[in-house]
């Protein structure tokens, strides 16, 4: 077999194998912004599908007018220049997009990201089946052809979530996916000793352009397998945002957080007296450090379901297993149905990427094998976005709560609102004397806010339940962030005229 033969196969290869990376490492890329959900993975396939079947009409045209390697390899080229010009553009590109409605966000952050490279590399298998079937058979010869091709994108489905985006993050395997996909050509284009081996050097140039600086508040920037993460040097603390939005929070002195809602998560416990707590989202750890020092006989539980979340939370925030802490790096509901223990107190704080919760975390099954964890005396508190006071997917979580708890009560705060459900019937007035009579003395002063605070609280008669079977999370919680965007528009335009 000549080099020449060798170089088109590869290349063959790599377009398959990029094809199926680019494609799973889109449903990361946009999940920070849009959430991992059903309109994320329908957008993202049927786009990627669409402009493959342009890619292989066109393909097949093109190769029967040109027949030659040269043209692949320049198409090849083209889809790597394209990744490379999206890869500075792209976060900006889907923040903007994310305001639009949740199907025409992912539809267009798809097309845009994904078609035009896509459609060149598609091209690849009508134009090798075309060179190699001058050779005779074509049948064997467009055999072995898609054989090969798909190969490619099998090695690129198993590679990419499994080993690259965990071990190299989502933007170092975006940046090798660019590379992978460029090298082939180059080869070819230089072997053939073609004009266009000059379209090389551009290449080159910008690969040798560096990433933009960090800015001077950020500690540290992560990849997991799950999200963006960066430490951060806040006001009077250490931050952890994950995905957009700022998750957990270690101050410079104490364990309490300067008004922030991780307080009330630590305050609340005390009404069951809990000697055994169940945190679900453990996050950087600021509440279970609040519980170890509230609590000093209670045993907690922690699940965090991203295992460098973990690691950070140890190395920044110095939350670490011990005798008081166990942490479990499991996604929560699956920790659930395997567990047979009871704990008196479960914590909820299952938000990620900002706004965005997974819908099976929301629904009246979860909150069922949430209750039939629960001591008879327990309780569940959760946290639930409601910016500005919208309650777009707060009635819907109450309402789903309620086929299961009996009592629910709520403390609003300007962004969120911070439930606490009991599996028995618990009076406004039993709680209110609970906290007065035991509040340790680290949460006295938001013990105080919270009894002001703290009232019944209940969804129309109207609202939507969430099942597993029907749960339109990702659709609510995108309307949700739309408004809030739009409001705090309005907002700094009307202080700016202010001020």
């Amino acid at each position: 077999m000549n080099i020449s033969r060798i170089i088109l196969l590869v290349a063959l290869f790599v377009s398959g194998f990029v094809i199926m990376g680019m494609e799973l490492l889109g449903f990361r890329l946009m999940a920070v912004y849009f959430g991992y959900s059903n309109y994320v993975q329908g957008s993202q396939i049927g786009v990627v599908m669409l402009a493959l079947s342009v890619g292989y009409w066109l393909g097949g045209r093109w190769a029967d007018q040109w027949p030659e390697p040269a043209r692949l390899y320049g198409a090849m080229l083209a889809a790597a220049a394209w990744f490379w010009i999206m890869a500075p553009i792209y976060p900006r590109m889907l923040e903007r997009l994310q305001v639009l409605p949740i199907v025409t966000g992912t539809l267009l952050s798809s097309c845009v990201l994904m078609v035009p490279p896509m459609v060149l590399l598609s091209m690849a298998g009508p134009f090798v089946i075309r060179i190699l079937a001058q050779e005779g058979n074509v049948g064997a010869t467009a055999g072995r052809i898609y054989a090969l091709s798909t190969l490619g994108s099998l090695m690129g489905t198993f590679l990419t979530p499994f080993w690259a985006i965990p071990v190299l993050g989502a933007r170092w395997t975006y940046a090798l996916l660019s590379i992978l996909v460029a090298i082939p050509p180059v080869v070819g284009l230089l072997h053939a000793r073609t004009r266009r081996a000059m379209l090389v050097l551009p290449l080159v140039a910008a690969l040798a352009v560096p990433p933009p600086a960090m800015g001077a508040e950020v500690v540290a920037t992560y990849e997991s397998a799950y999200s963006d993460i960066q430490i951060l040097e806040g006001r009077g603390g250490l931050q952890m945002a994950i995905g957009i939005w700022l998750a957990s929070f270690a101050a410079e002195e104490g364990v309490l957080t300067p008004g922030m809602y991780f307080d009330y998560f630590g305050a609340l416990p005390v009404i069951a007296q809990p000697k055994e707590i169940l945190i679900l989202g453990m996050g950087g750890g600021t509440t279970a450090r609040q519980y170890m020092e509230a609590f000093p006989e209670a045993h907690i539980d922690a699940v965090e379901i991203d295992p460098m979340v973990v690691e950070l939370a140890a190395e920044y925030f110095h939350v670490v297993p011990g005798p008081q802490l166990t942490i479990h790096t499991v996604d929560a509901r699956p920790f659930l149905a395997k567990s047979d223990a009871a704990w008196d107190v479960i914590q909820v704080d299952l938000f990620q990427h900002g706004p965005h919760v997974p819908f099976y975390t929301v629904t009246r099954e979860f909150f069922a094998a949430v209750r039939a964890h629960l001591a008879p005396e327990g309780m569940m508190i959760m946290n639930i976005l409601a910016p500005l006071g919208d309650r777009t997917l707060l009635d819907p979580i109450l309402a789903t709560m309620a086929e299961e708890f009996p009592s629910i009560y709520g403390i609003p705060r300007d962004h969120n609102m911070l439930v606490a459900a009991f599996p028995v019937e618990r009076s406004l007035a039993e709680i209110l004397h609970t906290m007065e009579a035991r509040t340790p003395p680290l949460f006295a002063e938001v013990a105080s806010r919270i009894r002001r605070l703290i009232r019944p609280i209940a969804a129309p008669p109207d609202a939507l339940v969430f099942t597993d079977d029907h749960a339109p999370v990702e659709k609510l919680q995108h309307q949700l962030l739309s408004t809030f965007r739009r409001k705090m528009g309005l907002y700094e335009r009307y202080l700016g005229r202010v001020q």
